[in-house]
């Protein structure tokens, strides 16, 4: 693969729910942000209006999005006509935010959006035409199936959801075409999905996230609680009502060995969707079985809980995670940190591949708790295996990789 020198060129990475520490964005950009300055690269963000100055990265940030669909200003709706109007007001807003900035700054030889979803697309079907001369190529990053996120389990909304995308997205082909625009996503099956929807080629890029192993000081003692870590706000697709009740399970009949939970729950509720609301058990906290971390983290204290973990629980729902993938995952893997996640998910194909650890039944918090279990009787040996895979997950998602396929770099080119 050919390794060109990025001196020169300029880089403007787009994520209007850029705020703060809180969910992915600022790990992600932050990690791309620093893949690119590696190599030469003037990178610069479009974050959200109210984003953060502590944000631990030397990069110029432009405070410019006012309103993202993350931030709640764009309400799910069941009606099509109501859906509608909120997909043209957001866009409409994401459309003016960004040509005002493209208007008065220098050509970007790439622009990445890393988060899009139908609340820009339009906007940057526009944006491509318009401002030609200002941006060299967008690669446009989709992470959630064709009814995400604003989908209603259930609802006939969804399939007017995925209708709408289809129809933008092939409105992109001429501009695919001349090479002004590029699709990516972060798993194999979401750009099957997509390419069966519209026919538009996906690149699949590799995660940028990575947790640096942590260093060994000999084996753990044998008589010492095990560390098990949910990270990443708790979430109802994410399966938090799964884990609290496989705890309780285990609670009643307790392993030989002790384990312990730390649990980010930064928020007073998990996001439900629509269902009731998810509580902490505050019975597990004062049991002394569950920590639970009621903060956003720093990227500090995010990577160092991380690294004391023995495993890492990701129960994700088959629905959506059949389609979506992890960033939790790849940090484990990357991190030496083994790994319990769902059958039939993108999580188990990436366990399979580069990381280390064990599949659970979609929703089966009994399953679950056999599965810790099951770890926590062979923990020692788990630990050794991710320790021998962290090799293969750092080169699957390695900065080369990522900045070959970001780029549009050819072999032999």
């Amino acid at each position: 693969m050919t390794r060109t020198s990025g001196a020169g060129k300029r880089l403007l990475i787009v994520e209007e729910s850029l705020v703060d520490h809180h969910g992915h964005w600022f790990s992600y950009a932050r990690r791309v942000a620093e893949f690119n300055q590696a190599e030469g690269v003037t990178v610069e963000v479009a974050a959200h209006a109210r984003v953060s100055r502590e944000l631990e990265w030397s990069v110029t940030v432009h405070p410019l999005f006012a309103a993202s669909y993350w931030d709640g200003s764009y309400p799910t709706r069941h009606k099509p006509r109501k859906q509608l109007a909120v997909l043209v007001r957001s866009n409409w807003r994401a459309y003016r935010e960004l040509a005002a900035h493209f208007a008065r700054h220098e050509r970007y030889d790439l622009v990445f959006a890393p988060s899009v979803i139908a609340h820009q697309l339009l906007a940057w079907l526009a944006l491509a035409w318009r401002f030609r001369r200002r941006i060299g190529c967008a690669v446009l990053l989709i992470r959630m199936g064709p009814s995400e996120p604003h989908g209603i389990e259930g609802d006939p909304i969804n399939d007017w959801n995925v209708r709408f995308i289809a129809r933008w997205l092939r409105r992109f082909r001429p501009l695919v075409a001349r090479g002004r625009v590029r699709f990516a996503t972060d798993s194999e099956a979401l750009a099957r999905e997509y390419r069966a929807l519209c026919g538009l080629e996906f690149t699949v890029l590799p995660s940028a996230q990575y947790t640096a192993p942590r260093a060994e000081t000999g084996p753990a003692s044998a008589h010492a609680a095990l560390r098990f870590t949910s990270l990443g706000p708790a979430h109802f697709i994410k399966g938090i009502d799964v884990l609290l009740e496989a705890i309780r399970l285990l609670r009643a009949d307790p392993p030989r060995r002790a384990l312990h939970f730390v649990i980010h729950w930064p928020l007073p509720q998990a996001v439900a969707l629509g269902r009731p609301p998810l509580s902490p058990d505050e019975d597990l906290a004062a049991s002394g079985w569950v920590e639970y971390v009621r903060r956003s983290l720093s990227a500090d204290e995010y990577d160092e809980l991380l690294r004391s973990s023995d495993c890492t629980v990701l129960p994700y729902r088959l629905n959506p995670y059949r389609l979506r993938t992890s960033g939790v995952l790849v940090e484990a893997a990357t991190a030496g940190v083994p790994a319990i996640v769902t059958a039939g998910t993108t999580l188990e194909e990436g366990l399979r591949a580069w990381g280390t650890g064990l599949v659970a039944k979609d929703g089966d918090a009994r399953d679950l708790a056999e599965r810790i279990r099951a770890f926590a009787a062979d923990a020692e040996a788990f630990r050794a295996r991710a320790r021998e895979r962290i090799a293969a997950a750092r080169a699957h998602h390695s900065p080369a990789r990522f900045q070959d396929l970001l780029w549009g770099r050819t072999r032999g080119a």
